[in-house]
C-alpha cells in the first residue's frame, strides 16, 4: 500500500495521490435516493462536461457528444421508455433462464439532470488505416467509457450521485431516444447518466483483493508484495494504442432547451 511519505513526494500535479485513490474507492453507483427538488447548478454541469472533454481517446478522435436534459416531463418520458424496454429483457430471462431477475430500478427517475452520452463513429477517420480496420470499434467505445468515467469521478468530487444506464443503447430504447430528442441518425446512443444530490448513499461494494488480480514478471517480488506469477500464466494484455493521425473538432455539448446552432456535418469517412 502506498505510504503517505511516498505520496508526499509525488505531488508534481499538486494533487495528493492518496486523496484521488480514496475518491475512486468511495464512488458508488446510485440507483435511488435522488433529490429532484435540490438542483444541480449550470456550473456543476459545465464541470462534468469539461471533465468528459478532457478524457483520453485513441488518435485524439474525441468521439463523444452530450445532451443535457433538465426538463421534468422529458426526463419522466425517458423513464417510461426505460420501463417499456425492460419487457423484452424480462421475457428473454424467463424463457431461457426460467426467471425474470433483471436490474430494472427506476430510482433515478427523480434525478434533476440526465446526461445522454452519444458517439460519432465517423471520428475513426483520425486513425491510421490499419488501426481503423482493426480497432475502430474498440477505440470508439473505450473513448466514450473514458469520458463517462471522468464525469462520474468529477460528480463524486462535488458530492453528486451518478449511475450509468447502459440499456439506453438497446435497439428499442436508443431509437426512441433519437426520435424524442431529435438526435441525428449518424450518432450512436451510448449510456444515459442521471446526476443529482442524494438522500442516501449506496453501501460499499466488495472488491477482489489486489493480489488476486496482479501478476509480476521479469523480477522477484519483494516480501509481502503482490503475488508473483510465472510468465504466460496470465492472460496477455491487449495490443498497444494507435498513434494519432490527425484531429477532429472538439466535443460538442448540447443542452436541452438551449441548443447550439447546428452546422454542417462532416461527410462519412472524411477527416
Amino acid at each position: 500500500m502506498l505510504s503517505k511519505a511516498a505520496s508526499s513526494t509525488w505531488h508534481s500535479s499538486g494533487l495528493d495521490p492518496l486523496q484521488l485513490l480514496s475518491l475512486m474507492r468511495e464512488r458508488r453507483t446510485s440507483r435511488t435516493g435522488y433529490l429532484e427538488d435540490k438542483p444541480v447548478s449550470e456550473e456543476q454541469v459545465s464541470l462534468l462536461l469539461e471533465a468528459a472533454r478532457a478524457a483520453p481517446s485513441a488518435g485524439n478522435a474525441q468521439p463523444w457528444e452530450f445532451i443535457v436534459i433538465r426538463d421534468r416531463d422529458t426526463r419522466h418520458r425517458i423513464a417510461e421508455l426505460f420501463k417499456r424496454q425492460l419487457q423484452d429483457k424480462m421475457e428473454l430471462e424467463r424463457t431461457i433462464r426460467g426467471h425474470a431477475k433483471v436490474g430494472g430500478s427506476i430510482g433515478w427517475l427523480f434525478a434533476p439532470v440526465l446526461i445522454l452520452c452519444l458517439g460519432d463513429p465517423r471520428t475513426s477517420a483520425a486513425f491510421p488505416l490499419r488501426t481503423k480496420e482493426d480497432k475502430a470499434e474498440s477505440h470508439f467505445y473505450s473513448g466514450l467509457a473514458n469520458a463517462l468515467l471522468q464525469m462520474m469521478l468529477m460528480a463524486e468530487c462535488m458530492g453528486l450521485g451518478t449511475q450509468y444506464i447502459s440499456d439506453a443503447a438497446s435497439p428499442y430504447f436508443s431509437l426512441m431516444l433519437k426520435h424524442l430528442l431529435d438526435i441525428p441518425s449518424e450518432l450512436k446512443v451510448y449510456h444515459l447518466m442521471p446526476v443529482g444530490y442524494l438522500s442516501v448513499r449506496a453501501q460499499p461494494s466488495s472488491r477482489r483483493p489486489l493480489e488476486a488480480k496482479t501478476g509480476c514478471t521479469g523480477r522477484t517480488a519483494a516480501p509481502g508484495s503482490h503475488r508473483s506469477r510465472t510468465p504466460g500464466s496470465h492472460r496477455p494484455a491487449p495490443g498497444g494504442s494507435a498513434a494519432a493521425a490527425g484531429r477532429v473538432p472538439d466535443a460538442r455539448a448540447r443542452t436541452r432547451g438551449a441548443r447550439r446552432p447546428r452546422g454542417p456535418r462532416r461527410p462519412a469517412g472524411s477527416s
